[in-house]
């Protein structure tokens, strides 16, 4: 297994006004957060990948070729962003499909890399993986190795490892008032203290990481996602600290750790491992 500490900073590229009731009237923002992340990651230096869902690839083909035009990895993170156990298999496989097409026709070249909405990859959902490895994907990013209150998979373990072909790279979780939490991911990055978060990044150990555009934007207008149900404190939490997300990132890039994409960790332990494509 490869043993070199690494940043996998993601973005989950998508459209939150595909995601709540009536949401084609809330402003649009996916451009404008795009280029700021773009020159923020021009600034540092850095190339990343982000999980783009099938829709912003339709709405912005330009947009896409662009972040690939600048050396950044595009994968799939689903057409219709939904749980991976609200599929049926044939469903996902179809799925699969329409957002490879809308990838590949946007200019993101090959796609090798897959997360599933909500990091919804349980054991219940193992089936996904042979689909998969059918269409190409060679590497999951899905699964969050902790308890949580929407999906989990406490007993996968912080480790990669193979599962029917498709290499499984987990979120990073570490204990934070003893509790498992994402610390550099979402809600998390932007709610946790940036000490406790650095505190993990000198670990000596990969961080695997997801944001999105909002977590950056302090501008955007207030929406309820259905999905987090009635608890106000979750509604508010996505919101929370986003003004501070760019500057929190900065400062956690200045350690040094070195950023990759999912790709590029993809192959070191391909040849770690002596595994074959």
């Amino acid at each position: 297994m490869n043993e070199r500490a690494e940043f996998l900073l993601s973005i989950d590229l998508e459209d939150v006004r595909d995601l709540v009731p009536d949401g084609q009237k809330l402003c649009e923002r996916v451009p404008t957060m795009v280029e700021r992340l773009l020159a923020f990651l021009d600034e540092a230096k850095a190339k990343i990948t982000f999980f783009t869902t099938g829709p912003v690839a339709v709405r912005y083909k330009s947009l896409v070729g662009e972040i690939a035009s600048e050396g950044h990895e595009i994968a799939s993170h689903s057409f219709w962003h939904k749980p991976l156990d609200e599929y049926a298999p044939k469903e996902f496989e179809d799925d699969l499909q329409q957002t490879l097409e809308a990838l590949v026709s946007a200019g993101a070249g090959a796609v090798r890399g897959f997360r599933a909405p909500v990091v919804s990859m349980t054991a219940h959902t193992v089936w996904a993986y042979p689909v998969l490895a059918r269409h190409g994907i060679l590497y999951s990013s899905s699964v969050l190795p902790a308890k949580n209150p929407l999906y989990g998979w406490p007993e996968f373990g912080n480790r990669a490892k193979a599962i029917d072909g498709v290499l499984e790279i987990p979120i990073s979780v570490g204990s934070v008032l003893g509790r498992e939490l994402p610390f550099a991911s979402g809600v998390y990055f932007r709610a946790l203290p940036r000490r406790v978060i650095e505190r993990h990044f000198s670990a000596g150990q990969s961080v695997v990481s997801y944001l999105h555009p909002y977590d950056f934007d302090p501008e955007q207008e207030r929406f309820v996602t259905p999905r987090l149900g009635r608890n106000p404190l979750y509604h508010y939490l996505m919101h929370y600290n986003r003004s501070g997300a760019f500057d929190k990132l900065r400062k956690l890039l200045s350690l040094g750790l070195p950023v990759s994409t999912y790709e590029q960790f993809w192959r070191r332990v391909t040849v770690a491992t002596g595994a074959k494509n």
